[in-house]
Parts: C-alpha cells; sequence; structure tokens
C-alpha cells in the first residue's frame, strides 16, 4: 500500500488557495488573480497541479528557529559541536 498520494496533500497544503485569499479579503477571485499575476501577492506561487498558493504568514515566521546545545560538565565539552550539528540536523530535516 502506497502513501505517496496522501504525503503529496499535504505538501500542498501548506498555504491557502487564491480562492480562499479572495474571500478573506473581500475581493473577487478575478481581482486576486490579477494581483497574483502583476506580482503583488508575496510569495505566492503555482503549484505542479496549477493551483495558485499563498504562504501562510504564520508558516513563514514559524520556519526560524533558534538551535540551543549545552554539556553537563567540561568534561563533555567536546561534545557540544557534535551535539549542535545534530541538533542542527534534525531541524533542517523537519522543516
Amino acid at each position: 500500500m502506497s502513501f505517496l498520494p496522501y504525503r503529496l496533500a499535504l505538501i500542498f497544503a501548506v498555504g491557502k488557495k487564491l480562492s480562499d485569499y479572495a474571500g478573506a479579503r473581500g475581493v473577487t477571485y478575478r481581482r486576486a488573480w490579477n494581483r497574483y499575476r502583476a506580482g503583488k501577492i508575496d510569495g505566492a506561487y503555482m503549484d505542479a497541479s496549477g493551483h495558485v498558493v499563498i504562504p501562510d504568514a504564520v508558516r513563514a515566521v514559524a520556519s526560524r528557529a533558534a538551535i540551543y546545545s549545552r554539556v553537563s560538565s567540561a568534561k563533555s565539552k567536546s561534545n557540544l559541536d557534535a551535539q549542535a550539528k545534530r541538533v542542527a540536523q534534525y531541524a533542517i530535516a523537519r522543516d
């Protein structure tokens, strides 16, 4: 059993559809389309299926993270860089 279609659906569900964007702003779909074509909607893109996706502002802010690592004693200080590197790789993989 393949779960690939479900994963693709999650990838494309990151932002709003253009019609949702238009409804939230109280404009017609055509006006929102014209704004998209003129490049006036920041971050908007057309996905592989031809739908215009408007990224959520909350998602864009939440993608930043601070990496913090520490060790319990001075003896373990040599592990600090390796730990920070692992945490950074984990954070990149989660995004």
